[in-house]
């Protein structure tokens, strides 16, 4: 089945704003979470989709030809990688925009108004229980959907 550049970005734009639903919260000991920082690392790390995790991509075609589909995309700069010159290849990938930062920032802020804490003190990081957590990620997932539903080069 054939898909588009541009029907294939709107899948992995979807699925990385899944993705951001859960991947800005940090699991702790004890059963307690915590919000991941407000930087670069923590906004590629919880954007990122590594290539051997593809199949989350809903779409029609293949792993084969998405693999080939993604590198066409990264060559064209189209999506964010994480280029290992030890394994000639990228490992991960993901759509660097403004609007991208700004579904990773309301993401965080979702979390935070929700009352998983941020930061650290004394040394230690500031957690919380979160009773409902597959609940309240989705609710946080259809958030980014509807406040971003649509894949864009806004950069």
């Amino acid at each position: 089945m054939k898909i588009t550049d541009n029907e294939l970005l709107q899948a992995i734009w979807e699925n990385q704003l899944r993705r951001l639903s859960t991947a800005v919260v940090h699991r702790y000991i004890g059963g307690t979470f915590g919000i991941c920082m407000n930087n670069q690392f923590w906004y590629q790390a919880a954007s990122s989709e590594h290539v051997r995790s593809r199949h989350r991509i809903q779409t029609p075609i293949g792993p084969g030809q998405l693999r080939t589909r993604l590198r066409a995309l990264a060559n064209a700069r189209r999506i964010a990688t994480d280029f290992h010159q030890t394994y000639g290849s990228f490992l991960t990938f993901y759509i660097d925009t403004l609007t991208a930062l700004q579904a990773f920032n309301d993401a965080r802020q979702f979390w935070l108004d929700n009352g998983v804490p941020e930061g650290q003190r004394d040394g230690k990081q500031n957690t919380a229980p979160v009773p409902e957590l597959d609940a309240l990620a989705e609710q946080c997932a259809a958030m980014l959907l509807e406040k971003h539903p649509t894949y864009s080069d806004d950069d």
